[in-house]
């Protein structure tokens, strides 16, 4: 029997991951779940909306995958801790001296919270029939949680972005008004070199999961997909064996949505978005983003920015 397939996005948050899940979702049989490491504090705990627009208690799809998690698993979903597992720092040093490596087998929260989350995973292939979940988390400790999972088919697709449009995106202030109004929530924001320092972790990690036993990897950079989408959405469906032809792209970059979508966290401004998606290259940064913040998130990029090809 042919396993059943994850796809994990992973990089650096502010790469375009949301809009990529989104679209990935149109494969059929896929199950978006967006940030899925995220599922207990904004589904379970906070009852923030899915992609649809229903609340996470009252979405009858996920009332049913929680239903299912719980017949396999008496924890009501465990809470993302990462100050308990190794962290983004410590896996990426952990690849660069053989004296530093991570202590998962002997720690029991990332047992745990291993046991949670493919309870989880198993609990959504059961009630949704789906063929393939894709599950755009990207925080490099809940990847490495779900890469030493065996009984899943697992891809990795690494998303880069340039980091200057990465700092830019963490500097804006932008209102949610994909939750209730009364929460006056606001998307989080980083300083240019405490962006571009994750962007460089994060990436580095990423890069380690080339060698992973237990995955296949595919390398994507936002900028390429942006200028040509339907020729790297056909190159992402050749990586996962599926046919190329799955999501058809109108007018270069123009994609109709058809399925739902029940995702849960994500861009405020793509994860609402129905019916039409038009994917267009955003290089806002270049105009806005000051010169100062822009060397020092350039600084803090080196020597990746050069390897990926950024100038």
């Amino acid at each position: 029997m042919e396993k059943r397939k994850i796809l994990l996005i992973t990089g650096s948050g502010r790469s375009g991951s949301t809009l990529l899940s989104k679209l990935l979702n149109e494969i059929e049989g896929a199950f978006n779940v967006n940030e899925l490491v995220f599922l207990h504090l904004n589904g379970v705990v906070r009852d923030y909306p899915c992609n649809t627009g229903e609340k996470f208690s009252e979405s009858a799809v996920w009332k049913n995958i929680m239903a299912a998690y719980r017949s396999r698993n008496e924890i009501d979903l465990l809470e993302y801790k990462p100050h308990l597992i190794p962290n983004t720092r410590k896996l990426v040093k952990s690849q660069l001296l053989p004296y530093s490596k991570t202590n998962e087998a002997t720690n029991p929260y990332f047992q745990a919270y291993q046991q949670a989350i493919k309870d989880l995973y198993e609990a959504i292939f059961e009630v949704t029939n789906a063929s393939i979940i894709i599950d755009s988390s990207k925080i490099a400790p809940f990847v490495n949680v779900v890469a030493h999972l065996k009984d899943f088919d697992l891809y990795v697709l690494h998303l880069v972005r340039d980091p200057r449009a990465v700092a830019h995106s963490w500097q804006k202030t932008i209102r949610r008004e994909d939750v209730d109004a009364s929460t006056n929530l606001f998307m989080e924001k980083r300083t240019p070199a405490r962006s571009s320092i994750r962007w460089q972790l994060v990436n580095r990690f990423a890069e380690t999961l080339k060698n992973h036993a237990n995955l296949k990897y595919h390398y994507l950079k936002y900028e390429d997909f942006a200028a040509e989408p339907a020729k790297y959405l056909a190159e992402i469906l050749h990586f996962l064996n599926l046919p190329a032809n799955t999501i058809p792209v109108e007018n270069g970059n123009t994609i109709q949505l058809k399925r739902e979508d029940y995702g849960i966290w994500g861009n405020p401004n793509v994860r609402t978005q129905k019916n039409i998606v038009k994917v267009k290259m955003d290089d806002q940064y270049k105009a806005e983003l000051p010169t100062r913040d822009r060397i020092t998130a350039t600084i803090y990029a080196m020597p990746l920015l050069w390897k990926y090809g950024y100038k």
